[in-house]
C-alpha cells in the first residue's frame, strides 16, 4: 500500500473524520482553558500587587499617625499636669473662702405680750454672718479644671480623627 492509498482511505473513512473532529475540539478547548487559567493567574497577581501596595500605604499612614498620636498623648499629659498644678495653686492661694454680709441682719424685737423676751440678733456666734464655701469652691475649681482638660482633649481628638480620615482616603 502506498501513501496515496492510505491517505485516500483516511479521507473517505467517516470514523477518521469523527476522530479528527474530536482531536481538534479537544485541542481548541484545551487552548481556551489554558488561556483562561493563565489570565486568571495574571489577574490574581495584579490584585495581590495592588493589595500589597495599598497595605504598605496604610502601614505608612498608620505609622505616621501613631507618632502623631503619641505626640498628642504626651502633650495631653503635660497639659493635664499643668492644669492640675494650676488647680492646686488656686486652692492654695484661695485658701478658705468666706462670704460676709455687707450689712448686718436686722434685730428681731420681742412681741409686746412676751415677758422676759430679749431682743434676738440676726447674727449669732463668733463667725456670725459667714458662710463656709470651702467645699463648694474646691468642687467648682476642680470642675473648671476638668472642663478645660476635657475641651482640650476633645479638640485634639477631633483633629486627630480628621487627620486619620484624610490619611486613609484611597485615591
Amino acid at each position: 500500500m502506498t501513501w496515496g492509498a492510505i491517505l485516500r482511505g483516511l479521507l473517505t473513512d467517516p470514523l477518521a473524520w469523527v476522530f479528527a473532529l474530536l482531536v481538534g475540539t479537544a485541542a481548541a478547548l484545551g487552548g481556551y482553558f489554558y488561556g483562561q487559567h493563565t489570565q486568571a493567574a495574571a489577574d490574581t497577581a495584579k490584585q495581590n500587587a495592588a493589595l500589597v501596595q495599598a497595605l504598605n500605604r496604610a502601614r505608612t499612614a498608620e505609622a505616621k499617625l501613631s507618632t502623631e498620636i503619641n505626640g498628642v498623648s504626651n502633650d495631653y499629659e503635660t497639659k493635664i499636669a499643668a492644669l492640675k498644678n494650676r488647680v492646686d495653686s488656686a486652692n492654695v492661694e484661695l485658701g478658705r473662702l468666706r462670704v460676709k454680709p455687707r450689712c448686718s441682719l436686722p434685730t428681731i424685737a420681742p412681741a409686746p405680750g412676751e415677758p422676759n423676751a430679749a431682743a434676738e440678733s440676726g447674727t449669732n456666734g463668733i463667725a456670725a454672718g459667714e458662710i463656709n464655701l470651702d467645699g463648694t469652691a474646691r468642687k467648682i475649681i476642680e470642675l473648671g479644671g476638668d472642663y478645660d482638660a476635657a475641651n482640650i482633649r476633645i479638640v485634639e481628638l477631633q483633629s486627630l480623627v480628621n487627620k486619620y480620615a484624610n490619611a486613609c482616603k484611597i485615591d
